[in-house]
């Protein structure tokens, strides 16, 4: 019997304590319930008073009984284009170093920095004063070599003296003659001429120097071409004769070019290739090494659902949405919250793959003072 007892009463005693935890959880959650109750009042008195702010500055946005205003754009089938645009710089097609082809000092500059010359034109002359006193040696010593020549070449005839002395005076005379050769060509060389005609852009050595390294710069601004680097991972969807537009930052201004040469090597540090295309240049507007931004054509779509990027939102879910506008069941205009996703964005437009259909008002002005469910009015539907 006091057995018995003693087991009712450990039941009891447990059934006291759940009882207890329930009362305690219950009370928690009532407490919960009334502190979100009172966020969500504190939540819309805010908003309020933030419309309330926002109808001030700018009273077009909320109508007078508190319906918010909004524009929408009717989703119809256009043509979407994602742009790739990278960073290039220019180069004149013929650019020229000029350097001293002989040794020496250099005799006379015949020509000024900006000036234009044109193709054949001296420009500057090294001293050669050297080479022409080694040429009057060379030019004596052939004299007595053809004599020497001449009359081995006669006794030689009468079969008197040896071949080995004919041959020794002969090769004698044809290779004093090679050197004068040689000689010649390389006094012809010591004036330096324009190779093509343009303008003398840098002279980097005076009269009397002994240049080392270029001694002018002559470049044709006539033809410029423009050269960037691509990333490899566009290999497949870049050709030749591809349209491109250019983009000159110096002058703001837009050009359309063709793709003239693609790479044929991947660098191995950058992972790009080259691509180059050509411009004329009339007014001279162009300089070497001046930037450019080459803007390719990377994806086209000509039957896309686009909106703009700007209305594009993401919620705590990481899920992106925009606000259509609908009717509800009492006939009244209001937004509705739709989950999409996207397929691209550019230039400020995204491309929509689902979420929204043809013919769809998609609220793209107003859309930050609504939410799922709040009534408006459509001011202004563009297409």
């Amino acid at each position: 019997m006091k057995k018995t007892t003693k087991i009712f009463g450990a039941i009891a005693l447990s059934l006291f304590f759940i009882a207890c935890g329930s009362g305690d959880r219950i009370e928690d959650l009532k407490s919960e319930i009334t502190k979100k109750k009172k966020e969500i009042v504190s939540l819309n008195k805010e908003i309020l008073e933030l419309e309330k702010e926002l109808t001030e500055l700018d009273p077009s946005l909320i109508d007078s009984s508190g319906i918010v205003k909004v524009n929408v754009k009717e989703l119809q089938p256009e043509t979407f284009q994602k742009k790739l645009i990278i960073n290039g710089h220019v180069e004149a097609v013929k650019q020229i170093n000029l350097v001293a082809e002989v040794p020496g000092v250099i005799q006379t500059i015949y020509v000024e920095e900006g000036q234009k010359v044109y193709a054949g034109q001296a420009l500057f002359t090294i001293n050669t004063s050297t080479m022409m006193s080694q040429l009057a040696e060379l030019q004596t010593r052939l004299q007595l070599a053809e004599t020497v020549f001449q009359k081995q070449e006669i006794l030689w005839e009468q079969e008197i003296g040896s071949e080995v002395q004919y041959l020794q005076a002969k090769n004698n005379k044809e290779s004093i003659e090679q050197s004068i050769k040689t000689l010649q060509s390389q006094l012809y060389k010591g004036t330096v001429t324009a190779k093509f005609s343009g303008v003398i852009d840098k002279i980097n050595f005076k009269e009397g120097d002994m240049p080392q390294g270029p001694v002018m710069v002559l470049v044709n601004l006539s033809e410029m071409k423009v050269l960037a680097d691509v990333s490899e991972s566009y290999l497949s969807q870049i050709s030749q004769g591809d349209t491109v537009k250019l983009h000159f930052p110096s002058y703001d201004n837009y050009l359309d070019a063709t793709i003239s040469r693609l790479g044929n090597i991947i660098n191995p540090d950058s992972r790009t290739f080259a691509i180059e295309t050509r411009i004329k240049n009339t007014d001279n507007k162009y300089k070497p090494n001046m930037i450019a931004e080459v803007e390719l054509q990377e994806y086209q779509n000509k039957n896309a659902l686009i909106v703009p990027s700007k209305i594009v939102k993401q919620d705590l879910d990481g899920n992106y949405f925009v606000f259509v506008v609908e009717q509800d069941d009492k006939g009244r205009n209001v937004a509705v919250k739709r989950t999409i996703t996207f397929s691209y964005a550019s230039d400020g437009q995204t491309m929509i793959s689902s979420g929204v259909q043809k013919g769809e008002n998609v609220i793209i002005m107003g859309y930050d003072m609504v939410s799922s469910g709040t009534e408006v009015i459509v001011t202004n539907k563009v297409n």
